[in-house]
This record gives C-alpha cells, sequence and structure tokens, in this order.
C-alpha cells in the first residue's frame, strides 16, 4: 500500500494536536478538523529528499493566549515526519473562525457531548429538589 501524499499526512499530525480550548471542555477536537488549517504548502523535495511546509493558520478567537503551545506543538508533530526539512508557520490574526469551520464528525462529537452534560446537570439538579422536600 502506498503512503498517502505528504500533504495529506501534514494535515494528520497537525490534527494530532488537540485545540486547547476543547480540551478544556472535555472534547478534544484536532486542529484540522477545528478548521484552524487555511493553507499547507509543501515545497519540492531537495537534493536530500526533504520538503519544507509552509503552514498558514487561523485561531478560533483574536488573542487566543495558546498560539505558541499550538505553534510549537505543530511543528513537533509535523516534523516527527522524516522527509520534511524546514517548518514555517504563520497565525494569521484576521482570518475569520466560525464553528461551522468544525468538521462534521467533530461537531456532532461536541454535541452529544453537551447534550450529555445537560441532562447530568438537570438530572442533579432534580436529585437536590427532591431531597430538599
Amino acid at each position: 500500500m502506498a503512503a498517502a501524499p505528504l500533504k495529506e499526512r501534514v494535515l494528520e499530525r497537525i490534527n494530532a494536536v488537540q485545540d486547547p480550548c476543547s480540551l478544556a471542555q472535555r472534547i478534544p477536537v484536532g486542529l484540522s478538523d477545528m478548521g484552524l488549517v487555511t493553507d499547507v504548502k509543501v515545497s519540492e523535495a531537495d537534493a536530500e529528499g526533504r520538503h519544507d511546509v509552509a503552514l498558514i493558520l487561523r485561531v478560533t478567537a483574536p488573542g487566543c493566549m495558546y498560539v505558541p503551545f499550538m505553534d510549537r506543538s505543530i511543528k513537533a508533530a509535523v516534523g516527527d515526519l522524516e522527509e520534511i526539512g524546514e517548518i514555517t508557520t504563520e497565525w494569521d490574526p484576521d482570518a475569520d473562525w466560525s464553528p461551522s469551520e468544525i468538521a462534521e464528525p467533530a461537531r456532532k462529537r461536541i454535541a452529544e457531548s453537551r447534550a450529555r452534560r445537560l441532562r447530568e446537570v438537570r438530572e442533579r439538579a432534580k436529585q437536590r429538589s427532591r431531597s430538599r422536600s
């Protein structure tokens, strides 16, 4: 079986890095699935067979304090691919993002998790109400 194209493997590696805010919500979603990758450019191989990769990314909210963490994590994950040379990242602060950018399977997981939590909160509230009666 042939290896997936390099661009596809780069996106898979980026997706292995989970969005910190989704982790805080206990619904981990990879950065690619979050819709944070706006462009991936892979150069032709150099004499040593290595490709440089240029990434353009965005954040879910202006002033995101997790950019340095995500940047380091992306470079480490993508850099693990042996055919990768230099990795550059550009974070576009003007690129609009909305929840509709989240991949459908991830959106479904988020909705299911939120619905489950809401049911749990309502059940606890009912139990507290009954115990007070």
